[in-house]
């Protein structure tokens, strides 16, 4: 993404987001950790990096094995191995381990006894909220942030 390209209001419109995910059913490929930090990519820049893979997956399997490789909406085959490739394509590249979070920067997390790193975006709390297994939104500390991007 390079520069900022957050758009006019992009605050409120995260806060909403927020808002909706907390009453929202855990649901593989509607309202996981991807679709939460995509959505919250759209509310600040009006891109939506879920785009090209929304209704290809709907298990945790799924979703993991198009990161190996598959054709996406779009009809491109990409294959983006790992959460911070994907990540990276459209975000560009993470920041260094010197930056400061700030609310609405993405991040993938370590959270305990999670094999996988996990999806994010910093609130406003100096919290890391990510959708949990359950359905709810989940803060975690900063300190768990291992990789970060701006927008």
């Amino acid at each position: 993404m390079g520069k900022s390209l957050k758009i006019d209001g992009w605050q409120d419109r995260l806060g909403l987001t927020f808002i909706y995910y907390r009453s929202q059913p855990f649901l593989w490929g509607k309202t996981d950790c991807w679709c939460f930090v995509s959505d919250c990519v759209k509310t600040q820049t009006g891109i939506n990096p879920m785009k090209i893979v929304n209704g290809l997956y709907d298990t945790e399997e799924k979703g993991y094995k198009l990161l190996q490789g598959a054709v996406g909406n779009d009809g491109v085959y990409r294959k983006f191995e790992t959460e911070k490739n994907f990540w990276s394509h459209f975000l560009g590249k993470p920041k260094d381990k010197n930056h400061l979070p700030k609310f609405g920067d993405i991040a993938l997390v370590k959270l305990p006894r999670v094999k996988k790193l996990v999806a994010g975006v910093v609130s406003a709390f100096d919290t890391v909220f990510v959708n949990g297994d359950k359905g709810e939104l989940l803060s975690c500390p900063l300190n768990r942030i291992k990789v970060i991007w701006s927008l």
